[in-house]
Parts: structure tokens; sequence; C-alpha cells
């Protein structure tokens, strides 16, 4: 399955550096499922707890990079990325 994840400027100004339940991807992530549940971004996988069980999400080559920039105070801007479930 894959999903659509939208990170606005919104997401990027209330995300936080280093903190994987609250990066402007895991903030689009929460937002995208409707949900306030546990998610957590690393370097390369999202794990999303949904109502039936926790998925685990491959990141994209883009969202990878986009994680690191972010995590480096680098500046980023809002974009559109694909989570691949395994």
């Amino acid at each position: 399955m894959k999903k659509r994840i939208r990170v606005t400027d919104g997401d990027i100004a209330r995300g936080r550096p280093g903190e994987a339940n609250e990066c402007p991807l895991a903030l689009a992530i929460k937002r995208g499922f409707a949900t306030d549940g546990y998610v957590s971004v690393s370097n390369h996988l999202a794990s999303i707890d949904l109502a039936w069980g926790i998925r685990c999400a491959t990141l994209s080559p883009r969202a990878q990079v986009f994680v690191r920039q972010f995590d480096r105070g680098r500046t980023v801007r809002p974009t559109t990325f694909m989570l691949n479930f395994e």
C-alpha cells in the first residue's frame, strides 16, 4: 500500500529537529491519517500506530533527504512524499 503525505508550512513551523514524533513529516503523517496516535520517523522508516496495528512505511529517498536537512537545521520547503507500506 502507498499513501501520499503532504508536508505544509505549518508542519515545518511546528516541527522539532531531532524529535522522531514531532518532526514535520511525523506531523504531516498524523494529519494525513487523522490520528493522534504514535508516529515515529527515522532516517529510513516511519512507524505509525493505526487502529488495526502498527505499520511501517519505507521513506522515499527524497523524504530521507528532507528529514536529514530539517534535523541539521537547514531550510526545507513544503512538499509531498509517498510512503510505501511493507
